[in-house]
């Protein structure tokens, strides 16, 4: 049972870091991670799968060269994610709980790519 819950829960991160990738309120690599965390217990084929995607390939090498992002990345995918949620707060949202909702999203975000994503380690 448990196999089966971390494996729905491992394609739902796989959907949310796909989301991810689109909307820059939402960080890639944490979901991208979780997702293989969570298929390294349930399904060795998709594990297999993730680890085999070009796009999502490129997220885990790194990651797991360095141990962590650079500093770097995580500094523009931070700003990158900022310049997109003001444009849309200030351009195309109307609506003042979704700009809330929004700037809550992205302060989340901002919190989870600081200071839960660990920093690759200096060579």
């Amino acid at each position: 049972m448990k196999q089966h819950i971390y494996k729905i829960l491992g394609i739902i991160s796989i959907i949310v870091a796909g989301v991810g990738v689109v909307l820059p309120i939402l960080p890639t690599t944490p979901f991208v991670l979780l997702a293989l965390w969570l298929f390294t217990h349930s399904s060795p084929q998709l594990l297999k799968k993730v680890m085999g995607n070009k796009m999502l390939h490129a997220y885990v090498t790194d990651y797991r060269r360095n141990g962590g992002l650079a500093k770097k990345s995580k500094i523009l995918a931070i700003l990158y994610m900022w310049s997109m949620v003001l444009l849309s707060i200030f351009f195309q949202i109307e609506s003042i709980l979704v700009k809330y909702i929004i700037v809550l999203i992205a302060l989340i975000g901002t919190f989870v790519m600081g200071f839960v994503v660990p920093t690759a380690k200096n060579k």
